[in-house]
């Protein structure tokens, strides 16, 4: 992983919010990571590349892309606040407590 999205004050009093999503480089060399997938990980991740395939000539000109492998409906960055709090409900709900996307449980490499 060598970036990440984040929510910062919005600079601008003409944009009308307080805070905006930005993708940005990690800040620091040790947090970026290789990650190391399983041969069905990568069979998984070609079949959601071909669904957001679809779902980008679906979208048409709405669609914005940042390059993003979970982005939103229209290929924005999804707000990592709601991301956080979905996988927290996921993971509690598959009986397997709490989790966070930034949680020292999650493995780096080996």
């Amino acid at each position: 992983m060598s970036h990440s999205v984040k929510r910062i004050k919005e600079r601008d009093p003409a944009a009308g919010r307080r805070t905006c999503l930005v993708v940005s480089e990690l800040k620091t060399r040790r947090s970026r990571r290789t990650l190391y997938l399983t041969p069905q990980l990568v069979e998984l991740l070609r079949r959601h590349r071909a669904r957001q395939t679809e779902e980008r000539l679906a979208a048409g000109e709405a669609w914005q892309d940042h390059g993003l492998v979970f982005p939103s409906e229209v290929g924005t960055p999804l707000d990592p606040d709601n991301f956080s709090h979905r996988l927290s409900a996921l993971c509690k709900r598959a009986g397997l407590g709490h989790w966070h996307p930034t949680s020292s449980a999650i493995p780096g490499p080996l």
